[in-house]
């Protein structure tokens, strides 16, 4: 990179690939290794340590099972339920009055689900004396509506999922149990479909099999993505000395807007969840084989037309617990974890009517390919496996082929020290399917950093830590980082003592390839810890919302700054007069203003160049959002031949930023 490494604002330098980002500690000392791994040596800016950017929403967040709150809407407000006076509430993103969203008169009251569009809140509760009902209400409050009709003495319902395009929900009811001669126990079940905003109620068929119907639909029951079928399994009777926990043994479609069901299978156990291909024409889901060949756990797929099932997966070296899969957002293909060919958990693609699987891991593998995801595009498979004494982090594309390295070395164990068994704790991929981010103790023993990497391979950049330290659970490592839902941005709470991991948290924000860290938390109070497992992003990326303890917390994320050096010249060459002037676009977009930019702090090239005094606000690439063009004089911003990238710093509404463009020198 040249000249771009140069000067003393520079917080580190990379090493081997690993490009350091901020909250980094100093690079192990550098030593060569031939693997194929594409290498660069790159700089990052130092972290910002500002003030922090949340606020606290509430102090009363119930916190008795998760999710603990739900986050949504055009308005982007957080519903939760209060722990103090049992209410359910909504509150605006960065603060603001509560609107109560409890329906009037009850008690007992359960927030469920939000409907993906953001729009209402699908609650249970109960009136005085009698037994549970589901209500809804807009998120923002109004007119809380019950959806079920007047039931009778005795009867119940039950929630379950709510339509991916919103419209409508799945509930059931049900009454007591009771003994069927000679000695069976009934537990009734009833489903229906009905409007979320409230509406008549449209019974659900199911099989006329003497069975009875799934008690938990958030669990046992799915929906297509069109809205317009559901699957579930109709579950086992017992006897009555036996205990109440019945096996689901036959599956099922129904059409939502009513009419006949369809039997689809019939094992003695089905492990949820039913995933649908994207055209909703199948299902894929575990089933386990009848006694005589007992919990031979098998992948299979079936038309939700009915027809006969397809078992996906090749004959199991060790049958007995369910497949973990993934469908291709096209639906043609099935990506499972299976000990198919050795005792070892491997990884295979199959198409997902059926057909010849194809191994995924690499040939060489030990101790199983796990953690492993399947990219959100369908591209590729991440893997992490063990190779001889070394865990690595693998991707293969989801038909096959050419296995890439994407992790360097790792540290060793110290002599003696076995305790790492997953070194690569926890992986996760981009919405966009470009980059994975890796919990791994790549350069300190006994500690996890996050890390970024090209799901194709390529340099691979420290995004900060340690997300845990040892002497915590190296499997809930994943609770600790999220990827926000546009790919650009990474949430992780930070170990922030020295000793061992003792769950004392701070929040940081840091783009997905590395730059700029944002401290979003406060400071810890004495017995104060952030409660990593509720993480979650908006669905607009725009905040982070968490607890701690029972304070529910919201932060604003920086938005992608990007820039455009001498817009419209394409790749020609920088100038070379000793004068020249280099024109940089701070390009606008809808989540940046440009007038929010703070003139004063930009700073561009290795040697952090003053801008020219006078400005231009100017749309450049013709997208409809005013761009900011500034000017700087090339022989104070320190590039130099050779250089290939420059990059402009500074502060955007609160925010500091780095962003970079391709430059071509002489």
């Amino acid at each position: 990179m040249g000249g771009l490494c140069r000067g003393a604002d520079s917080a580190s330098v990379a090493v081997w690939g690993i490009e350091e980002s901020p909250l980094s500690h100093p690079a192990p000392a550098p030593s060569c290794w031939w693997l194929p791994l594409s290498l660069a040596l790159l700089c990052v800016a130092p972290p910002l340590l500002a003030e922090p950017l949340a606020v606290e929403l509430s102090d009363d967040v119930d916190r008795a099972r998760p999710p603990f709150f739900h986050v949504g809407g055009d308005d982007s407000r957080v519903a939760f339920r209060t722990v103090a006076t049992g209410e359910i509430v909504s509150v605006p993103i960065e603060g603001g009055e509560a609107a109560d969203l409890t329906p009037p008169g009850t008690e007992a009251a359960a927030l469920v689900d939000l409907a993906p569009d953001g729009s209402r809140v699908l609650m249970t509760a109960r009136f005085p004396g009698a037994l549970t009902e589901l209500f809804s209400a807009p998120l923002a409050g109004g007119a809380v509506t019950k959806l079920n009709p007047d039931l009778a003495a005795g009867v119940s319902a039950f929630a379950g999922p709510i339509t991916p395009d919103s419209t409508r929900v799945v509930y059931g009811t049900r009454t007591e149990c009771v003994l069927l001669p000679p000695s069976l126990v009934s537990c009734p079940v009833e489903l229906f479909a009905v409007p979320l905003a409230g509406g008549a109620s449209t019974p659900l068929d199911v099989p006329d099999l003497p069975l009875d119907g799934p008690l938990d639909l958030m669990r046992l029951f799915s929906i297509s993505p069109d809205s317009q079928v559901g699957v579930s399994a109709l579950l086992e009777r017992l006897d009555e000395d036996n205990s109440f926990d019945p096996d689901p043994v036959v599956l099922f479609s129904t059409p939502l807007g009513g009419g006949p069901s369809t039997f689809l299978h019939e094992r003695n156990w089905f492990n949820p969840p039913f995933v649908f291909t994207s055209d909703s024409q199948r299902v894929v889901y575990n089933g386990a084989g009848f006694v005589g060949n007992p919990r031979v756990v098998e992948l299979h797929s079936v038309s939700v037309a009915g027809g006969e099932p397809a078992t996906l997966n090749g004959t199991l070296a060790f049958p007995g617990s369910p497949l973990r899969f993934a469908i291709t957002p096209d639906g043609s293909r099935v990506i499972y974890g299976a000990h198919q060919d050795r005792d070892v958990l491997e990884i295979y693609s199959v198409p997902s009517a059926g057909g010849p699987t194809t191994k995924l891991s690499h040939p060489d593998g030990m101790y199983g390919a796990f953690p492993f995801q399947m990219a959100p595009d369908g591209e590729r498979v991440v893997f992490v496996q063990w190779i001889g004494s070394e865990q690595i982090l693998f991707s293969v594309p989801v038909e096959g082929g050419e296995i890439t390295r994407l992790s360097p070395p790792l540290v060793p164990d110290a002599p003696g020290d076995f305790d790492s068994i997953r070194p690569i704790a926890a992986i996760q991929v981009s919405a966009d399917g470009a980059r994975v981010v890796y919990a791994a103790q790549q350069d300190t023993d006994d500690r996890w950093d996050l890390y970024s990497a090209p799901v194709g391979g390529g340099p691979v950049t420290r995004l900060g830590g340690p997300v845990a330290r040892a002497g915590g659970a190296s499997e809930s490592v994943d609770s600790r980082f999220r990827i926000s839902p546009d790919g650009t941005r990474v949430v992780f709470v930070v170990d922030s003592t020295d000793n061992s991991f003792d769950g004392l948290f701070e929040l940081y924000s840091v783009p997905i390839g590395g730059g700029v860290t944002t401290r979003l938390s406060a400071p810890l109070e004495p017995g104060q810890n952030i409660f990593p497992s509720s993480l979650q992003i908006a669905p607009d990326s725009r905040h982070v919302l968490f607890l701690v303890a029972d304070e529910l917390h919201s932060a604003r994320l920086a938005p992608e700054i990007r820039i455009d050096v001498r817009p419209g010249a394409g790749a020609k060459p920088l100038p070379t007069a000793r004068n020249a002037l280099l024109a940089v676009a701070l390009l606008g977009s809808a989540d940046v203003d440009v007038a929010e930019v703070e003139l004063e702090t930009l700073a561009f090239g290795p040697s952090g160049a003053e801008p020219q005094p006078k400005t231009k606000r100017v749309d450049v690439d013709r997208d409809g959002f005013t761009d900011l063009v500034t000017r700087y004089r090339l022989e104070e911003t320190g590039i130099v031949s050779g250089d290939t990238e420059a990059c402009l710093s500074g502060s955007y509404d609160g925010f500091a930023f780095r962003s970079c463009d391709a430059i071509v020198t002489r």
